[in-house]
C-alpha cells in the first residue's frame, strides 16, 4: 500500500506540475499495479506464449517489426501479471523509439524505395539462477545511462506523465526481480526484466 500512496500523491504533484495532464493510460497502468500485487505468488507458464500474447494485446503500430526470438516452449516460474506491466511498458517504449527513429532517417534519406523499417526484438531465457527477457529497439539511443529513468515523473518524451518505468520496476520489485536500461550494443535501448528461478 505504501506504493500507491506514493503513486497517489505523485499524481497529485504531477497534476499541479505539469498542467494537471495526467494520461488515462498512466492511471490505468497504477489500477493494473494494484491489481496485479493482489495476486503474488509465482505459478508455471510458457514464457514464449506469455510474450507472444503480450505482443499481441498490445496491438503494436505495423510500421515497427516485432521479432520474438527464444525457447519455444520455456515453461517457468514468476508473476504473469506483474511480468506483463512491466514487459508492455518496454515494450511500447522501444515501439516508440524505434518509429522516431525511422522518422528521423526518413527525414535524411531521398531512398523511398527501400525504406529502413526499424525493428524491435524480444529474446527470453533462463540461466542456472535468473529468468530473464530483454527488448531491444531500434531508436536512436540513450541520452545517458542514468538510473533517473526510474524514478516517479521522470519521461523525456512529451505528454508523458513519467510513471510508466516507475510502475514496471514497482512490479518487477513487487516479485523480487529486478529491471534495467541500458545502451544496446548495436545502438537503440536493451531493457531488461530478471527475476529469480525458482522450483
Amino acid at each position: 500500500m505504501r506504493l500507491f500512496s506514493s503513486l497517489t500523491s505523485t499524481c497529485s504533484l504531477a497534476n499541479s506540475s505539469r498542467s494537471r495532464v495526467v494520461t488515462a493510460l498512466t492511471l490505468a497502468a497504477i489500477e493494473d499495479l494494484q491489481s496485479a500485487t493482489k495476486a503474488t505468488s509465482q505459478e508455471q507458464f510458457d514464457l514464449a506464449a506469455f510474450v507472444d500474447e503480450t505482443v499481441d494485446a498490445e496491438q503494436l503500430d505495423q510500421a515497427v517489426e516485432v521479432l520474438a526470438v527464444g525457447t519455444r516452449p520455456l515453461l517457468v516460474y514468476g508473476v504473469p501479471r506483474l511480468l506483463k506491466l512491466a514487459l508492455r511498458n518496454g515494450l511500447r517504449n522501444a515501439v516508440d523509439a524505434s518509429k522516431e527513429a525511422q522518422t528521423i532517417a526518413k527525414s535524411r534519406t531521398l531512398d523511398t524505395e527501400h525504406p529502413n523499417i526499424p525493428g524491435v526484438v524480444i529474446s527470453w531465457g533462463v540461466t542456472d539462477i535468473d529468468c530473464w527477457i530483454s527488448v531491444i529497439d531500434s531508436g536512436i539511443g540513450l541520452p545517458n545511462t542514468d538510473t533517473l529513468w526510474f524514478e516517479l515523473g521522470t519521461s523525456t518524451k512529451p505528454r508523458h506523465s513519467g510513471f510508466g518505468l516507475a510502475i514496471a520496476k514497482q512490479a518487477m520489485e513487487t516479485m523480487d526481480g529486478t529491471i534495467g536500461l541500458e545502451p544496446s550494443s548495436g545502438g537503440g535501448a536493451k531493457f531488461s526484466l530478471t527475476w529469480q528461478r525458482s522450483q
